[in-house]
């Protein structure tokens, strides 16, 4: 499986217009990250394949077993990654403004853009 990254530009960009974005980040697609950086993509194919995963949310299970279950997941698909890589916040940032909109929409229940501040968007985003 593929994942994709922010390049250096594209991070500092949205964390730096946080405020003027943050409606977006209520949005079911991403299709406003694209068009917010217009002809360049801000995400970057990441070099690296890892095995097929996906994340899991059941709203009727308790909150954090979900987490549990989707870090076991994580960690076993992307076991392979350095130290370095694994705390590279444009790979993280980039799976979640990209590969993981839909599941991290599902996972914080966000009805609306009032259900947002600056400070949820920058600790489950950047």
């Amino acid at each position: 499986m593929k994942v994709h990254f922010l390049t250096e530009n594209a991070l500092e960009a949205l964390r730096v217009n946080l405020n003027g974005n943050i409606k977006h980040y209520a949005d079911k697609s991403n299709d406003w990250i694209y068009n917010y950086f217009g002809e360049e993509s801000p995400f970057v194919e990441y070099k690296q394949e890892f095995p097929e995963f996906k994340l899991f949310f059941n709203k009727d299970d308790d909150v954090g077993k979900n987490d549990v279950k989707n870090t076991m997941i994580l960690y076993s698909a992307m076991k392979s990654l350095t130290d370095t890589q694994a705390t590279d916040e444009r790979l993280w940032s980039g799976m979640c403004h990209c590969d993981c909109w839909d599941f991290l929409q599902t996972r914080w229940q966000v009805k609306d853009y009032h259900d947002l501040s600056d400070t949820k968007v920058k600790t489950r985003f950047f």
